[in-house]
C-alpha cells in the first residue's frame, strides 16, 4: 500500500522541479536580448517580424547574424526609443507580428511545378489568373504580386528599373547563373522587387510592387522567397517566443497603423513594365459568361450549338458532364473530331469520352479535397480562346458534391475548377436550376478508377502547358 505522506512529498518535488525548469527557460524582460536563446524556427519567426516592420532586408533563413541583430536594434531604437533591444522590446515586436500574421492569414504558397515558395497575406489579396500568370492584388490597391514563367529570362523586366528608377538612386541588382534580382524605388515613389529563378524549362519570375503603406508586406514576401518548401510560419511551440507571446504579466503592444498614402500601384506596374508585363497581366475583361458561344467546325451546322465543356485527364480521354451524352447521343469536339463513349454515370453527373487523336495536354486531379473559402478558377472555352473566372468554394456536400459561387452557363457544364497549380479540385455541373454544384476531384478519381481510365494526381501540368490547352468545347454531332 502506498504511503500517503511519501506520495505527497514526491508530488511536491515534481512540482518544484517543473517550476525550476520553467524559471530556467524563462527570460527577464529587462535583460538584453540574447540570440543564443532562439532555435532556428524562432530566429526565422523573429526575422519575419522585423521584415514586416520594415527593418530587415535579408532572407528568412533562421541564421541570426549581424544583419538580423542590427535590424532588431534599429527597430527597438525607432519604436522604443532605446537600444540595444531587450526582451521587452522583442515581446512587443512578436506579439504585434503574431496578431497581424493571424489577421492577414500569412501562409506559405508553394509553386510545385517550379519548386519555388514564399509567404503571402492571403486575407489581404484577391488572386486571379491571367494568361498563365498568377496575380495577387491587395484590396486597398497598395500591393501587387505577380508570378509568371517564361522560356527565356525576362531581362526586359529587370532592365525597366534602369529606365524608370529615380534619378541619382541606382537600383539594387544581382545576377548569378540561376538567379537574377532587381529592386529599387520607381519614379512614382513605389517600391518594386523582381526576382527570376531558373526553373525546369525556363525562368520563374516574381514581381512585387508596393506603396509606402505596404512596404513591410513587400519585404516579408521577398525575404521568404526560396527553393525549399517550408511549413507555415509560427513561433516554435514551447520556445522562448511562444512564451513571450502568451505572457500576461506585462503590457501588450500598443495598437496603431502605419502612415503612408497610395502611390498608384496600377500606374507603377504599367510604367515600370510597359508592354512587357502588360502581356502577362492583361487587363482584359474576365467577367464574361463562361458558356461558349456557337462554334462551327469542319462539320458545319451540326456544331452550331455547343453543348458542354470537357477537359483531358490523359492523352486520349476527356471528362465532361453526363448531360451532353444524354441530350446529344453523339458528341464531337467543336473542331469536328468525333468522340466515342467510354463511361457514363448519370448519378455522379459525369462522362468520359475519347477521340482517335492524342494530345500533349492534360490536367492532374488535386490529391486533397477543396477547403471551403479556397479560391478556384473555372476554365471555360470559347471559339477565340479560354475564358477564366475566379470564385470560391462555399461548402462541402455529401462527398459527391461541393458548392461554389460561380454561375455555370449551359455550355460550361463539365468545365474544370482548378486551384493555383492548375490541379482540378472539382467538375462544374448543372442540375436543373442549380448551376453552382460540382463533383469533387476525389469522387471523380474513384469513378475513373472503377472504369479503368488512367489519370494523373501527382503534380500540376507543366508550366509551359497551361490549363486552358487541356480544355475543349463539345457539341452535339448529329
Amino acid at each position: 500500500m502506498l504511503n500517503p505522506v511519501r506520495t505527497l512529498l514526491l508530488a511536491l518535488a515534481a512540482a518544484l522541479l517543473a517550476l525550476a525548469a520553467a524559471a530556467q527557460d524563462g527570460v527577464r524582460l529587462g535583460d538584453r536580448f540574447d540570440a543564443a536563446r532562439l532555435g532556428r524556427d524562432d530566429a526565422r519567426f523573429l526575422q519575419a517580424a522585423l521584415a514586416l516592420a520594415g527593418d530587415y532586408d535579408g532572407l528568412l533563413d533562421g541564421a541570426w547574424g549581424r544583419g538580423s541583430q542590427d535590424a532588431l536594434d534599429a527597430w527597438a531604437e525607432r519604436l522604443e526609443g532605446r537600444g540595444p533591444a531587450d526582451w521587452r522590446a522583442v515581446q512587443r515586436l512578436v506579439r504585434d507580428f503574431d496578431r497581424r500574421r493571424e489577421a492577414d492569414d500569412w501562409a506559405e504558397v508553394w509553386h510545385r511545378g517550379e519548386r519555388i515558395g514564399h509567404l503571402l497575406p492571403q486575407a489581404l489579396l484577391r488572386p486571379r489568373r491571367v494568361d498563365g500568370a498568377l496575380r495577387y492584388e491587395a484590396i486597398d490597391g497598395g500591393l501587387d504580386v505577380v508570378f509568371q514563367v517564361d522560356a527565356q529570362l525576362p531581362q526586359r523586366i529587370h532592365d525597366a528599373f534602369v529606365v524608370d528608377g529615380i534619378d541619382g538612386r541606382a537600383p539594387y541588382r544581382t545576377r548569378g547563373r540561376d538567379l537574377v534580382v532587381s529592386a529599387g524605388l520607381t519614379a512614382e515613389g513605389a517600391r518594386a522587387y523582381v526576382r527570376s529563378d531558373r526553373v525546369e524549362g525556363g525562368w520563374g519570375t516574381h514581381l512585387i510592387v508596393a506603396d509606402a503603406r505596404r512596404a513591410g508586406e513587400m519585404k516579408l514576401i521577398a525575404a521568404s522567397l526560396g527553393r525549399r518548401e517550408r511549413p507555415d510560419l509560427q513561433a516554435a511551440p514551447g520556445g522562448v517566443l511562444a512564451g513571450l507571446i502568451a505572457g500576461t504579466n506585462v503590457e501588450g503592444p500598443p495598437a496603431g497603423g502605419r502612415e503612408g498614402t497610395s502611390d498608384g500601384i496600377e500606374a507603377v506596374l504599367g510604367t515600370l513594365l510597359g508592354r512587357a508585363i502588360e502581356e502577362a497581366l492583361g487587363d482584359r475583361d474576365r467577367e464574361r459568361d463562361v458558356a461558349p458561344p456557337p462554334v462551327r467546325g469542319d462539320g458545319g451546322d451540326r456544331f452550331a450549338r455547343p453543348a458542354a465543356t470537357g477537359f483531358r485527364v490523359n492523352t486520349t480521354d476527356i471528362v465532361t458532364a453526363s448531360e451532353i451524352v444524354e441530350r446529344c447521343g453523339e458528341v464531337a469536339t467543336a473542331g469536328g473530331e468525333a468522340l466515342r463513349e467510354v463511361a457514363v454515370d448519370p448519378v455522379l453527373g459525369v462522362a468520359v469520352l475519347a477521340g482517335e487523336g492524342r494530345s500533349r495536354d492534360w490536367l492532374s486531379l488535386a490529391p486533397r479535397a477543396a477547403v471551403p473559402g479556397s479560391t478556384v478558377t473555372l476554365v471555360g472555352r470559347q471559339s477565340d480562346g479560354a475564358v477564366l473566372r475566379d470564385g470560391r468554394i462555399e461548402g462541402r456536400g455529401d462527398g459527391r458534391r461541393v458548392r461554389h459561387d460561380l454561375a455555370v452557363g449551359p455550355g460550361a457544364a463539365g468545365a474544370p475548377l482548378v486551384d493555383f497549380d492548375d490541379l482540378v479540385v472539382a467538375v462544374a455541373l448543372r442540375e436543373g436550376r442549380d448551376d453552382r454544384s460540382a463533383l469533387p476531384a476525389r469522387a471523380l478519381a474513384t469513378f475513373l478508377d472503377g472504369v479503368g481510365v488512367p489519370y494523373h494526381d501527382n503534380g500540376p501540368t507543366r508550366a509551359d502547358r497551361p490549363a486552358r490547352r487541356a480544355v475543349v468545347a463539345l457539341a452535339c454531332a448529329d
